[in-house]
């Protein structure tokens, strides 16, 4: 391979590459889907090391066959290609320049049959060259012209960029050493206890500014086998019961997980697939031991609800009660594969504008026994393990699934609650052009797949184009980048900690990964919609570093959660806590 024709793509570049790959998905569906993705993200790791290479070609031409000439006589190349001359008859050469005046680019010398000589050219213009022995008397003469290449022009990103703001953001590290961390949460239960959840099945205490030896929680027996590479399986969701520290409420020292398991069994829901299902989406409760308060009894686990997931991607998989009403919120994607198209999605409309399936939602549900809570008024799920909220939107109406809250999600990876306004707010990973953040009510259809963010939607080949005519039935985002910007949204909070005041009100969020290869922290008011992104001070502490998610403890702190691996492996997690922020110009 010809050296000259070798292209560097940038570190930035070949980031964004492996990560949107990844995260959009193949459309692979089936058995193999998640294996073949694997293989995926594998190669484009191998490709994305190094340059890119791009094969130059090689021009033949040769000399003195049928007489005093060069066959071809006159040759079009692009910068990096060779040409190459073979003699067949004679005595001749290869000289750059005119009869008479060579100009020292190149000679072959004089050679005669069987001699081959090459040149490879760098740059554009035009070439002239001659036979040495021939080119005065007999006219023996051929031309390169070597052309320049075409940009690829750069294409004009569908929305305004993402500008720096005028917010310094200060960060203190405060655990290290983890494995994939996507999940951080206190218990208000007064211990000052932070609870860190691995993607990999751990949930991890940090207590005194040290992460104890021993897990909360260890589910990794339970998880399917998890790709280090890159994966969207695994432990993603932990909610306290709003009563854990209440002694006297069915809802002490109970916890609710949200994890990726094995098919086992029948689902409680379920959708039309020709093809395995790849796994289970399962909510399930525990309890503190008895005797140690900083483990849970695995002898208490009860399985609240399993779901059927067609591909191993698009998972959703937060879990938040809302202070408000109490009750349990579950984000689910919409099953996995790209453009909510494939095995295991609705043909017509895909999972997420179906309301007989709870893919591509957020669920609400009163996750206890329901023998527990004889006196209240909310149905008794079908499987007797919950209670669906008599005031659920959809309840009573035909083909719907009575837990449905809101519709119309891809990959609802990240929610939170502000306590403050009651607001739901929801971060939805777009496909391949618009990331959004959403403002989530009761019974309102968020668009996918006739829509990402506020662009129409072509789930047969996954454009946008610019909506002349908005469907008042469909609810557009209050925030929305593009991605020339970043390729996954990670919802945050609205930042009501005493630490960083001038953040008051502030949604905190970011993206996986920016343009200059590393997370990204953002902020919004959300009612302008205008994003803008926190500066740090002499070093960026995500340079080098994923952004995996976001967590707040029982002061309302927020805290980053990063890691150097996009997939679940290696211990380069770290927990920042958002400790300071003053305004800069």
């Amino acid at each position: 391979m010809n050296t000259n024709g070798v292209h560097t793509i940038g570190n930035s570049v070949q980031r964004l590459a492996r990560a949107r790959l990844a995260l959009s998905a193949s459309s692979i569906s089936g058995k193999s889907a998640c294996r073949s993705m694997a293989a995926l993200v594998i190669l484009t790791l191998v490709l994305m090391a190094s340059a890119v290479c791009t094969d130059a070609a090689t021009v033949q031409v040769t000399v003195g066959q049928g007489g005093l000439k060069f066959t071809p006589q006159d040759v079009t190349i692009q910068v990096g290609d060779t040409v190459e001359w073979t003699f067949v008859a004679g005595t001749h050469s290869s000289t750059s320049g005119t009869p008479g005046a060579p100009d020292g680019i190149w000679d072959s010398g004089i050679h005669s049959a069987g001699f081959v000589f090459s040149q490879t050219f760098t740059a554009p213009g035009s070439f002239p060259y001659f036979c040495s022995p021939h080119g005065v008397c007999c006219g023996m003469i051929g031309s390169v012209t070597v052309m320049a290449p075409t940009p690829t022009p750069t294409p004009t990103p569908p929305l305004p960029l993402i500008q720096k703001g005028t917010i310094q953001l200060g960060v203190q590290t405060v655990a290290t050493g983890l494995t994939a961390p996507v999940e951080l949460s206190g218990a208000a239960d007064g211990s000052g206890r932070i609870f860190i959840v691995q993607q990999t099945g751990q949930i991890r205490i940090l207590k005194s500014g040290a992460i104890l030896p021993t897990s909360f929680l260890d589910v990794s027996n339970r998880l399917v086998p998890l790709m280090p590479e890159y994966d969207e399986r695994g432990l993603f969701g932990l909610a306290f019961h709003p009563d854990f520290n209440t002694p006297s409420a069915p809802g002490f020292h109970k916890i609710y997980t949200y994890t990726s398991e094995p098919v086992s069994g029948r689902a409680d829901f379920t959708v039309p697939n020709p093809s395995a299902f790849d796994h289970q989406s399962v909510i399930a409760e525990w309890k503190v031991s008895d005797t140690n308060p900083d483990v849970i009894d695995p002898g208490t686990r009860r399985e609240v609800v399993r779901i059927d997931e067609p591909q191993f991607n698009h998972n959703g998989g937060h879990l938040e009660f809302r202070a408000a009403d109490r009750y349990l919120y579950i984000s689910l994607g919409d099953g996995g594969n790209a453009n909510d198209v494939g095995d295991g999605h609705n043909p017509t409309k895909g999972n997420g504008q179906d309301k007989r399936t709870v893919l591509g939602k957020v669920l609400r549900i009163d996750p206890l026994d329901p023998a527990l809570t004889a006196g209240s008024p909310d149905r008794v799920s079908k499987n007797g393990k919950y209670r669906i909220p008599q005031t659920n939107p959809f309840i009573g109406q035909a083909k719907s699934v009575a837990e449905i809250y809101l519709l119309g999600l891809r990959n609802p990876f990240k929610f939170s609650f502000d306590a403050n306004l009651d607001q739901l707010i929801i971060g939805d990973v777009g496909q391949n052009n618009i990331e959004e953040v959403d403002l989530g009510l009761s019974g309102k259809n968020y668009g996918w797949n006739k829509k990402e963010g506020t662009f129409l939607f072509d789930p047969t080949d996954g454009t946008i184009m610019i909506d002349p005519n908005p469907d008042p039935k469909l609810t557009s985002p209050v925030a929305e980048y593009s991605h020339a910007d970043g390729i996954a949204v990670i919802g945050g909070f609205i930042y009501r900690g005493a630490l960083a005041p001038l953040l008051s009100g502030k949604y905190v969020f970011g993206d996986l990964l920016g343009p200059e290869g590393f997370g990204r922290l953002f902020y919004s008011d959300l009612t302008s919609g205008v994003i803008l992104e926190f500066q740090f001070g002499a070093q960026n502490p995500l340079q080098g570093s994923f952004l995996k998610g976001f967590g707040r403890d029982d002061a309302k702190e927020v805290y980053v959660l990063i890691d150097s691996s996009i997939g679940p492996s290696g211990t380069g997690g770290k927990v920042l806590k958002i400790t300071k922020a003053k305004t800069v110009m």
